[in-house]
């Protein structure tokens, strides 16, 4: 009797198409390289022994830890590689800049109609559908808020299953142009909560920013992607067991809760925190900006000494993302410099993911957040004279003089 051997269908077309994508992205890589070369003969070479600056603020930290080397090992390899492949993508959004100090910020904001032309001159450079990989489309909450290809977070390929590698999530750079400094994300949706667990684990996430509700105005904005602690507090996500330790609501305007995940074959344990901000409206931005900043400031005091990415994500992950993530650069940038580049913060995070700080009331907002911690900040000491401490000769320089600044 003649034995079958044949592969069923299904399996023969996912092999194909793996090994074919898997050497069409090492020639391309290849091509890049050779590229990166031309324009950098000083490409970056990875050193895992030197100390490594994630970005600003809530990215403002380098780790040491040799137990972490693993967290960017596979990606700063690529790191120069990635920087020459986006030139022509970025060449979509130029970069803007307009510095501001804060007596300019409220010059501004006395001005709505040109904060309202600044924002309407930033490119959205939206992705289209030709950006997803074909069948992708359903892992999608909406059809027209899609993550740009060059930046697009890839999840591990899971055997036979087919696009098991997308989510709708784009990594974002800190000030400091780290290329992993946050994941921009849309609320997960019923179908792609997996999904989420798994870019949390894959990127060794420990922290977790939400900013919308559940449900807003009757519509659903966000799938439920933790226990439900009047039924349980530990539920499955894939290969991941997720129990939540501790709900803490001290605050009116945020919850914040402690989730203990392990991966049930590698019988490997982390901690999650997740912060949800519930103060913004259903419609338009928060009258103040106090439940923001304290909100903010929360999250920078728990994660400086985190080295993986925070993810952030609203319902379509672009507005309200936008505006947390480009306030939390911001706030580096006034401590910093004493002063801040809303428009080249935003345009450089509309470069990573297309339509970040999605409406122009949410641009004034983020200016007004701004303002609001610069006067919180501690103005500089002006510069002042001292006398000198020892009598200074005559001299026929009538210019002569100490001065300290």
């Amino acid at each position: 009797m003649k034995r079958n051997t044949t592969v069923p269908l299904s399996l023969r077309q996912f092999c194909c198409r793996w090994f074919t994508r898997r050497r069409e992205d090492e020639e391309k890589e290849g091509l890049l390289t050779r590229d990166a070369q031309l324009l950098d003969d000083t490409a970056p070479q990875v050193q895992t022994n030197q100390p490594r600056v994630a970005g600003g603020g809530l990215r403002e930290r380098a780790s040491v830890n040799n137990n972490n080397e693993d967290v960017y090992s596979d990606w700063e390899r690529r790191d120069h590689v990635r920087r020459v492949a986006r030139v022509g993508f970025q060449s979509r959004v130029q970069v803007q800049s307009h510095p501001l100090g804060q007596d300019e910020i409220e010059t501004l904001l006395q001005n709505p109609a040109t904060l309202r032309k600044e924002y309407s001159s930033i490119p959205s450079n939206l992705a289209t559908m030709a950006d997803v990989p074909p069948g992708a489309e359903e892992k999608n909450r909406y059809k027209d808020i899609l993550p740009n290809p060059q930046t697009r977070v890839s999840l591990f390929l899971k055997f036979a299953v087919a696009n098991s590698d997308y989510i709708n999530a784009n990594f974002i750079r800190g000030l400091q142009d780290s290329e992993r400094a946050y994941i921009a994300a849309q609320g997960p949706l019923p179908w792609t909560v997996d999904d989420f667990w798994r870019m949390v684990w894959e990127q060794k996430t420990s922290v977790i920013v939400m900013v919308t509700g559940l449900e807003e105005r009757r519509i659903v904005k966000c799938a439920q992607y933790w226990p439900d602690p009047h039924v349980t507090l530990t539920a499955n996500y894939g290969d991941l067991n997720v129990t939540l330790k501790k709900r803490v609501t001290t605050n009116p305007n945020y919850t914040v809760s402690h989730f203990h995940v392990t991966h049930r074959e590698k019988l490997v344990s982390r901690e999650v925190t997740h912060f949800w901000f519930t103060a913004w409206p259903d419609h338009g931005v928060p009258s103040s900006t106090e439940p923001a900043l304290q909100f903010l400031s929360h999250i920078r005091s728990h994660a400086q000494d985190i080295p993986a990415p925070i993810i952030v994500h609203c319902s379509a992950g672009i507005g309200r993302t936008g505006v947390f993530i480009g306030a939390d650069m911001g706030m580096t940038q006034l401590e910093k410099e004493g002063q801040v580049d809303i428009l080249k913060i935003v345009s450089t995070l509309r470069q990573d993911r297309g339509g970040m700080v999605q409406t122009e009331v949410q641009y004034i907002f983020l200016h007004q957040l701004l303002l609001s911690y610069a006067r919180q900040l501690p103005s500089p000491p002006p510069p002042y004279n001292v006398e000198p401490m020892f009598p200074v000769p005559p001299s026929t320089d009538a210019t002569r003089h100490v001065t300290c600044t």
